[in-house]
């Protein structure tokens, strides 16, 4: 059933909370041979474990997850993850699925990931890894400011191989000073469990 883009989102991307009957759809994105080859494990289970997935999701408090949608139209995914509370720090994935969506997208997301981050949870510090293989991403992190504090040796081990894994931080007093495609307004508006003030 088509989401349409609520009125008082003003920006070319959403993000509307993952639900339930996502399941066949981001178990879809999850299993592309384009998406998985970076990701740590493979998820090799049915649409209704995926939906089970989904459902506990719903229940944790040290994670959430998007859609992430053009207008009407759903194109990639958003995590929130290892949210800790007492240390004030998470880390974030997503994707774009299709090639067209990625270079349309990809690039606009930056913002309304770190505001989530630092607004809405409250975070001092994100921390975000990216297993050895993945320079795209690696070299997006360095023009996004991160800074690279070390890499973890044979860190994951998949399809028979050891890889290594790159970690990235950026402070919230660090994105205080960063260039902004969009306002703190209108970021919140984007998500749509977001309240507005």
């Amino acid at each position: 059933m088509p989401v349409e883009q609520p009125e008082h989102v003003n920006t070319p991307v959403w993000f509307r909370c993952v639900r339930p009957e996502d399941a066949a759809l981001t178990l879809r994105w999850r299993q592309d041979d384009d998406i998985t080859r970076y990701m740590y494990t493979d998820v090799s289970h049915g649409v209704e474990e995926q939906r089970a997935w989904i459902e506990r999701c719903a229940t944790r408090e040290d994670f959430c997850h998007y859609i992430i949608m053009a207008r009407d139209r759903e194109v990639g995914y958003l995590s929130f993850a290892d949210i800790d509370r007492r240390h004030l720090r998470c880390s974030t994935g997503n994707y774009i699925y299709a090639p067209e969506d990625r270079r349309a997208y990809s690039g606009l997301l930056h913002t309304f990931i770190m505001d989530y981050c630092f607004h809405r949870l409250g975070c001092h510090k994100v921390v975000n890894s990216f297993m050895a293989g993945n320079e795209r991403n690696v070299k997006i992190q360095q023009v996004l400011r991160f800074r690279q504090v070390g890499t973890y040796q044979d860190h994951v081990f998949k399809h028979g191989h050891f890889y290594d894994v790159h970690v990235f931080e950026l402070l919230a007093s660090e994105w205080a000073g960063h260039r902004r495609l969009f306002s703190l307004e209108q970021t919140r508006a984007a998500f749509e469990d977001w309240p507005m003030e």
